[in-house]
């Protein structure tokens, strides 16, 4: 494995910066524009793909954390020595929660403004704002998309990092079976029906589907065979599940794997972008609601500079999560981790970046 800085894999990284400018400036598109919008580049198969599946990116994400975390947490397939429960509920509260909150509340105005949408602004009620509060956005208590519609999946995410080390703290034989029990348990929870279980479904079995591609990382599996395992279930997926959850235990796991042998994923740019992928991710909701919201006759810029609209947009989202990133998101997480758990831990350092 190349590239790394200690624990820190920049490949890694990069992959996780792709899959947040796919999600922001592919398929949320329709967050800026209200409707569907594809540009002048429509008809490209890579983009066309994105607006219509760039959805399954959280799925890629959910695969890097799992990866992430069993790379930083795990030693021989065991929790690593010094993990307290406090030290890693500590890291991923000081990791999510600052830069959900101050999302969550900025959203509220454009939100008022009838700039998201009537199904999202039903949804933005007092009880909503505290299930976002608390992370239980996606847990069956919702009435559905609310406030900053994208943050379902860090109330997922949370769940995954509970588990995770509860299953951990078995050591490693009982965690290897939990975790091919919670992609079992994830793909069941997907045939419900209902949207949490979709939701929760999606974020098991891609997350512990990343520990299993983790488990692989020094085996020597050839370049052109990872690239087949990204590509061929993009193309083929059964019907009968989730094409999100099928990729995220299928595709992704290969395109994790394939990342770590593509050094131009740990360049400068790509671990720019993946650094602030979290912010990108959080804000860019936040950010093109802001734009319909509030500038002057909305639907004629749209429909007479979609282009120049785009490019605002765009150089707004990552103006925006650089300066988040650098001035609110870093020094919060650092400053309210000292005060949750004290003195990191050498484990606990690495986790401040997963």
């Amino acid at each position: 494995m190349s590239e790394t800085d200690h624990q820190h894999i920049h490949q890694i990284d990069g992959l996780r910066g792709l899959a947040a400018v796919s999600v922001a400036f592919g398929f949320h598109m329709f967050f800026l524009f209200g409707v569907r919008f594809t540009g002048p580049l429509d008809g490209l198969p890579v983009l066309s793909w994105l607006y219509d599946h760039g959805w399954t990116m959280v799925d890629l994400f959910f695969v890097i954390s799992g990866f992430v975390f069993s790379h930083v947490y795990l030693q021989a397939g065991a929790l690593r020595p010094g993990t307290t429960a406090r030290s890693f509920v500590a890291a991923r509260i000081a990791r999510l929660y600052p830069l959900h909150l101050v999302t969550l509340v900025l959203v509220i105005p454009p939100i008022a403004a009838g700039a998201a949408g009537v199904r999202v602004a039903e949804n933005s009620d007092l009880g909503q704002f505290v299930l976002n509060l608390l992370l239980l956005q996606a847990s069956d208590l919702e009435a559905g998309y609310s406030f900053n519609v994208v943050s379902w999946s860090i109330s997922v995410e949370m769940l995954c990092y509970l588990l995770f080390f509860a299953a951990a703290r078995t050591g490693s034989r009982a965690f290897t079976l939990l975790a091919a029990l919670a992609i079992l348990a994830g793909i069941a929870l997907s045939t419900l029906g209902t949207e949490s279980g979709w939701h929760i479904g999606r974020g098991l079995s891609g997350f512990f589907a990343g520990h299993f591609a983790w488990r692989l990382r020094h085996r020597k599996i050839p370049a052109a065979l990872l690239l087949t395992g990204t590509v061929l279930p993009v193309a083929f997926a059964p019907a009968a599940l989730s094409y999100g959850q099928f990729l995220g235990v299928t595709a992704f796991p290969a395109a994790v794997l394939l990342a770590l042998k593509l050094p131009v994923l740990s360049t400068r740019p790509f671990r720019w972008l993946g650094a602030r992928s979290y912010s990108i991710y959080l804000w860019h909701p936040v950010i093109y609601f802001a734009l319909r919201g509030y500038i002057p006759d909305f639907e004629l810029v749209r429909d007479a500079h979609p282009a120049l609209l785009v490019a605002v947009a765009f150089a707004t989202v990552l103006i925006v999560s650089d300066l988040s990133y650098r001035w609110f998101e870093t020094p919060m997480r650092h400053w309210l981790r000292a005060r949750l758990a004290g003195r990191p831990s050498r484990a606990g350092l690495a986790a401040q970046s997963a």
